[in-house]
């Protein structure tokens, strides 16, 4: 695998986005979708399995994942025409793994190579705001950054103007709370962790300049959930 080429989206067992849609320039499809932003995972199953876990989709929006192998044959589908909108939590394994059927997953996808790939696919919502593109898609990408640093699962949720994200770490101190958004402030926990303390304040501040607010609380379950709100365009 080669980082610096053009078309890498992220390392072995790690799933990458494109916060965009497709068009005829992106070479590495045939004829992409112009609807359904990708997501990308390169499955190094060698050593054990992995285990997706897909949410429940709402009715009506069309999401897929195609699980590919290196004889590049499609072996499995997860989605709204095949497994449904009510999410679950799929193995991937390779072809020296031998288990059985385990507590908690919906199904076991076997592919014929240690490396498999999946092709997610999750059909746009239109969410129309105004203001600067770069300011907007800096912002939102610092929040994935943030939440990425804290747990390998994230959720993302796009409701009219407001974007969530959730982490699944170990959440923010009350000591911490108030202070998430100053600018080159480091939670006790975050010390070692990159960063120049400056993401999430460059994220309030263009929700500021846009007319709207960044907020961050606890869930109740554990994690972290920032709101990201914009107001209506009129």
């Amino acid at each position: 695998m080669e980082p610096n080429g053009k078309d890498f989206k992220a390392p072995l067992n790690s799933i990458g986005s494109a916060a965009r849609v497709f068009t005829p320039d992106d070479t590495a499809f045939v004829t992409p979708n112009a609807d359904t932003p990708y997501s990308f995972l390169w499955g190094d199953l060698r050593a054990e399995p992995l285990v997706l876990t897909v949410p429940k989709i709402d009715d009506g929006r069309y999401y897929s994942l195609q699980f590919i192998d290196l004889f590049t044959q499609n072996f499995a589908y997860v989605g709204t025409r095949t497994t449904g909108q009510g999410g679950g939590n799929y193995l991937l394994a390779g072809p020296s793994w031998h288990g059985g059927p385990l507590p908690g997953i919906s199904d076991v996808l076997k592919s014929e190579t240690e490396i498999a790939y999946v092709l997610f696919r999750t059909q746009l919502e239109e969410s129309l705001v105004r203001g600067a593109p770069a300011q907007l898609e800096r912002a939102v990408s610092n929040l994935l950054d943030n939440a990425a640093k804290w747990s390998s699962s994230v959720d993302v949720d796009v409701s009219g103007t407001e974007v969530t994200v959730r982490d699944h770490g170990p959440g923010i101190s009350e000591e911490d709370l108030p202070h998430v958004f100053d600018r080159f402030y480091r939670a006790a926990g975050a010390r070692n962790l990159p960063g120049s303390g400056l993401g999430l304040a460059i994220v309030r501040h263009v929700a500021q300049t846009h007319g709207g607010e960044a907020t961050a609380e606890n869930a109740p379950d554990g994690g972290a959930v920032f709101h990201f709100r914009l107001p209506a365009p009129v």
